[in-house]
């Protein structure tokens, strides 16, 4: 660093050409990139401040950086990846963040302003697409479109457009649940491959050159036969078989005493028949030793000894093949194989899990002759046996959240004025949330097309939708407004709710139903969403009606309800499911809302109808059986019902205290029949806090009771040190004391969703969750890094503005 500061000072600087000026900045700033690369996050901290240092006073050395090291130019390539995953695992302290982050900031900062200011830098230089882990959300990439709508006046503030402050300008929510319908086909059996592969003992690939025979599906083929030359092995080794019989029955025949044989010797052995104990081990010594003929001067016992040798027979060869190629069949790749057979030189395909798991061949181990099978594989786990063992085929209910945004600046109208909008399809019990584009029909129906992931993992964990782990785009939804009156809202239906009702229909790609021949199985299903009647759009004889708040605010959300699918034995639901009340006292009864949260700022009130002092449990939790729940398991799952006898997650007790896995904490205050307590939840920072009442002394309060708990992102955090501090005010870790055997601090593979919960445990305790609630899709860390390269972009005109100014009065005077 002193070298540097030397080099680059003033003084050298003037005593230097400007060609040998960018020739030294070049070569220092390529030799501090290479310390990028180290695996010391200081070091790397240090080459980062020093090289964006040496960028902006040089911005040509990015380009002779990487025209001439091309890791160097792979690594700033997809620095802004990096720098975006950086920033959101630090979301928790903002508007505090590390030194390290700091310093990725200001390189990355510098790259930019170097390729505005270097036509070759911009040339040469290939940016990456923003590509970031499951544990890093998407931004909700807007359409770019200048043109106002008349319908609709444009929010201008960038903190509701970002998702910043909340706002009930232009979004639409909509609660609702997808029924899963069970897939017409006889679920295959659990295999017992996984018990072997969880042990270290599960059966290899087999891939070319392996060995394989006939397998359990050979007959059940179309046209089978024996091209694998079963048919000349049996031929052969009944011959063989025919052939050790008679000489078993020619050296059995009695012989008279003192006969001689062929060779002259005779026949008769010593006394008793048997050979004597020194014999026997002369016999087993000379079994090991070469064979050699005796003359006629050898000993009795020579003689036997060579008698007892029998020549062997040479053994049958099996009818093996060798396998030439990994193939597909009918469309699915790696479900078959292509065999030569070593008997018969005949070549052929065969299945190999394919049709739904026929398996036609087996992966066997022979000795070096070919002759006897030493080990026999067990077969693979098919696809459609794994996909069973996460859920695929039974039928089952996710609880979805659709937020609608209004896009003025995208307003496309067909002939009969549809409105195009896009918009947030949230799935928790896939811990996830799909980019839609919906487009709103004057009958009040809705189209939504499903696009990409913007948050959640995209490959694996959509067994129980898809068939399999990967998601697949495309889905689509056509919802219309219903006229029967609905069980969940059957109160509010003809006053303030409509019910939308929809279905679809997906054809699984890589998934066959075995007991018909491997035909195609389809996946159906039923979407059911809620939304205000206020703000609709209807069409009348003289055009198209729109409501005014259509066009200025959202209509509330859908309360949130319980679910009657998620609650202990011990606690009832009423009719409109929005109270519940315990009847036993059979432990701590638990009961789930209908609405999960995987990302953003959530607040929802809870009213203590009846309650006795530490009898109460307001908070959050992951729903077991859940396909993004760390619980979902490897077991063919669904079937049996959770266990809610016990509180489960992180929540507030009603007797000042929180709760969490059975640890108490002194928090909050005492909590009475008729207090209502609030809960924020920031999933984000994971923090959850809790409000009380809302009202003190006659005034509005809007502090909180504190932070309750923190590191609860259902994002986890992907960076050592991150998930606490800024605003935690050093309330208790979520993780602590947890089983899952993973550091905090790391980002989840699969991101989880919290769902409000509420437990009671004395029998006559009666809540009500409130109709007043709010949500908000919250900041992605890629948004906030691009905010930090704008307001840096800001600053660089404005200085080079100042600078061209000062330089044109400095000419005048």
């Amino acid at each position: 660093s002193f070298l540097t500061g030397l080099l680059l000072c003033e003084q050298v600087s003037l005593q230097l050409p400007e060609i040998d000026n960018i020739a030294l900045r070049s070569s220092l700033f390529e030799g501090w990139c290479v310390g990028l690369l180290s695996a010391s996050s200081p070091w790397r901290m240090v080459c980062s401040l020093t090289a964006a240092g040496i960028l902006n006073l040089c911005p040509a050395a990015l380009y002779h950086a990487t025209s001439r090291v091309s890791i160097i130019a792979k690594y700033f390539s997809r620095l802004e990846n990096t720098v975006a995953r950086r920033v959101w695992a630090e979301r928790a302290a903002t508007p505090v963040c590390s030194r390290y982050c700091q310093a990725m900031i200001e390189l990355l900062s510098s790259v930019k302003r170097s390729l505005r200011l270097d036509p070759n830098a911009a040339k040469h230089f290939i940016q990456d697409s923003i590509k970031v882990d499951a544990a890093t959300p998407l931004p909700l990439e807007s359409y770019v479109n200048k043109k106002k709508s008349d319908l609709f006046p444009c929010c201008e503030s960038w903190e509701w457009s970002q998702g910043w402050v909340s706002n009930n300008f232009g979004w639409e929510i909509l609660t609702g649940s997808v029924e899963i319908m069970e897939v017409e086909w006889k679920q295959p059996p659990r295999s017992v491959v996984r018990t072997l592969m969880d042990g270290g003992e599960g059966p290899p690939l087999l891939r070319e050159g392996c060995s394989v025979m006939r397998g359990p599906d050979w007959d059940k083929r179309v046209n089978a036969n024996n091209e694998d030359g079963r048919d000349l092995y049996e031929k052969e080794k009944l011959s063989k078989d025919a052939e050790k019989l008679s000489a078993v029955d020619q050296a059995s025949s009695p012989q008279p005493e003192g006969e001689r044989g062929s060779d002259g010797i005779d026949n008769e052995r010593d006394s008793g028949g048997t050979a004597s104990a020194p014999e026997q081990d002369a016999i087993e010594v000379f079994a090991d030793a070469s064979l050699t003929i005796p003359n006629t001067n050898s000993t009795p016992l020579e003689v036997s000894l060579f008698r007892k040798k029998k020549k062997k027979t040479a053994g049958t060869k099996l009818p093996l093949g060798t396998v030439l190629s990994i193939e597909s069949w009918n469309g699915i790749p790696g479900v078959a194989r292509r065999v030569r057979w070593n008997l018969t030189g005949q070549e052929g395909v065969y299945r190999y899990g394919g049709d739904g798991g026929h398996f036609d061949i087996i992966h066997v181990e022979t000795n070096d002759k070919k002759t006897r099978v030493k080990k026999r594989y067990p077969n693979p786990e098919s696809a459609e046996q794994c996909a069973a063992r996460y859920g695929f085929g039974r039928g089952r209910t996710c609880n979805v959240l659709l937020r609608l945004r209004r896009c003025p600046e995208r307003e496309v109208c067909t002939s009969d004025a549809d409105l195009d909008c896009i918009g947030v399809l949230e799935w928790p019990d896939f811990g996830a949330g799909i980019l839609v584009e919906c487009t709103l029909h004057t009958d009040g129906a809705i189209t939504i097309r499903e696009k990409s992931v913007l948050y959640g993992s995209k490959d694996s964990g959509w067994e129980a939708r898809f068939g399999q782990p990967s998601f697949v785009p495309g889905s689509v939804f056509v919802i219309s407004p219903t006229q029967a009156p609905t069980s969940t809202y059957q109160d509010d239906t003809n006053s303030a709710y409509d019910e939308l009702l929809g279905s679809d229909s997906f054809l699984v790609k890589s998934l066959r139903n075995r007991e018909d021949g491997g035909g195609r199985l389809r996946v159906t299903s039923e979407m059911r969403l809620f939304r205000s009647k206020r703000g609709s759009i209807t069409r009348q004889e003289g055009g198209i009606n729109i409501d005014s708040s259509f066009a200025s605010t959202s209509s509330p959300p859908p309360p949130i309800c319980f679910d009657s699918n998620f609650h202990a034995p011990s606690i009832s639901l009423s009719k409109d499911k929005r109270t519940v009340t315990c009847t036993t006292s059979d432990g701590r009864g638990t009961v789930f809302g209908n609405v999960g949260f995987t990302k953003g700022v959530h607040y929802w009130e809870v009213k203590l109808e009846k309650a006795e002092i530490g009898s109460v449990f307001i908070g959050v939790a992951e729903k077991p059986g859940s396909p993004s729940g760390s619980s979902q398991g490897s077991s063919y799952g669904f079937e049996s019902q959770p266990r809610l006898n016990r509180w489960l997650g992180w929540g507030f007790v009603n007797f000042r205290a929180t709760y969490t896995a059975g640890a108490e904490r002194v928090y909050g205050a005492h909590c009475h029949a008729g207090d209502t307590v609030g809960v924020l939840l920031d999933c984000d920072s994971g923090r959850i806090s809790y409000f009380f009442d809302g009202v003190l002394y006659g005034e509005h309060i809007l502090n909180d009771l504190g932070c309750a708990f923190e590191n609860v992102s259902p994002f986890g955090f992907n960076a050592d040190g991150c998930g606490s501090g800024g605003a935690g005010q050093g309330a208790p870790s979520g993780v602590d004391g947890g089983r899952s055997g993973r550091y905090p601090s790391n980002g989840a593979v699969r991101p989880r969703a919290l769902w409000p919960v509420i437990g009671l445990r004395h029998p006559g305790d009666r809540v009500t969750m409130s109709s007043k609630w709010m949500t908000s899709h919250g900041v992605d860390g890629i948004t906030v890094l691009r905010n930090a390269l704008a307001v840096d972009e800001v600053f660089c005109n404005y200085e080079g503005n100042r600078h061209a100014l000062y330089r044109t009065k400095h000419v005048d005077t």
